[in-house]
């Protein structure tokens, strides 16, 4: 597709103290096809303590440098807004004058396609309600090789494109995640598709976390909802070094292949989640046994009080993360 430059929907990045993350995700986003058409977006949080100061300053410093770009509005928070309200307040300053956008956090690298993609997929589904995101990022998952993009009852955050005027937003409260607890076909529903969500759900309904993403996911399965994929994941995470939110090693995520050229994109004929990559996303987040644990905890849950059930699964959580960060990382790929 041909797009124009007043057509090319603007980005929106999210950054804190992580300056050399923040960097090499901007030296990627300048080398995609469409930059020098692209207005950017950054919002950048304040300290949230004295000790944070520092790397927020250099982080400040940096970002005056920034080109390459259509242009570079910088929105720099005088005090700290804490990552969720920086980013939904930076939102709904670019939707006063855009009825889309893109938003990627501080430590994605993206490939040459990635806006591109973002862009034509924005275009072509403008208008259908069942498409509510464009998600860059693509699992590792165990289908046939295809060159056409897919859709799913998922969404991941690892950089993202929405509409202003379609439902599905994070309201970052706890609200759709204690309804999945409470309400057993929705449970079921999260369950048979998605069976990792689980943990992060109760999570975030005892407001321990905030996870947007995790919102959004409830949201496209609730009301049978696609997100928009890439047959190959165009973007790469740097966030498993131990710097990024609610992120610890992960062996299957020490390895990601990130495509570095274009895709061609075609309107689907057809708008329905492929079957073939529900049931690969279904195993690749753990299948049938973690299906099995899920409704087990579920059960204890149910049997034990709610502070000592807490305890024990953090305690349990905590020796799962130990395991993981003793496990060696591999090098990083790319496909070109």
């Amino acid at each position: 597709m041909n797009i124009l430059p007043e057509n090319c929907a603007p980005v929106l990045i999210t950054t804190y103290s992580r300056h050399q993350h923040l960097r090499q995700t901007i030296e990627a986003l300048k080398r995609n096809d469409l930059a020098e058409m692209t207005d950017l977006y950054i919002a950048s949080d304040a300290a949230k303590s004295p000790t944070d100061k520092e790397a927020v300053d250099t982080v400040r410093r940096y970002l005056g440098s920034i080109d390459g770009f259509r242009s570079v509005t910088l929105i720099q928070r005088s005090y700290n807004f804490g990552h969720p309200a920086n980013q939904d307040t930076a939102m709904e300053q670019i939707y006063r004058e855009h009825d889309r956008l893109i938003y990627l956090e501080d430590d994605v690298l993206t490939g040459r396609g990635f806006l591109r993609f973002m862009n034509d997929g924005l275009s072509l589904y403008e208008t259908d309600d069942a498409i509510q995101a464009i998600c860059g990022y693509l699992w590792p998952l165990s289908i046939p090789e295809r060159s056409e993009p897919l859709l799913l009852s998922a969404f991941c955050a690892w950089g993202f494109a929405v509409w202003r005027d379609k439902k599905g937003f994070a309201s970052h409260t706890p609200d759709l995640h204690r309804e999945f607890l409470k309400d057993r076909t929705l449970y079921r529903r999260m369950n048979h598709a998605s069976p990792h969500l689980l943990p992060l759900v109760r999570r975030c309904a005892n407001g321990e976390i905030v996870a947007g993403d995790v919102e959004w996911h409830l949201y496209l399965l609730k009301y049978k909802k696609f997100a928009l994929f890439p047959p190959l994941s165009l973007v790469r995470n740097l966030g498993f070094d131990g710097s990024g939110m609610h992120c610890a090693f992960d062996e299957r995520l020490s390895c990601q292949v990130y495509l570095n050229t274009r895709i061609e994109m075609q309107r689907l004929p057809i708008l329905e989640e492929s079957s073939e990559a529900s049931r690969a996303l279904y195993r690749y987040f753990g299948g049938h046994r973690r299906r099995l644990r899920n409704s087990i905890l579920m059960l204890i849950s149910r049997l034990l009080p709610a502070a000592v059930y807490r305890k024990l699964y953090r305690m349990a959580s905590e020796l799962r993360v130990i395991r993981r960060r003793k496990r060696s990382e591999q090098p990083w790929r790319t496909t070109s």
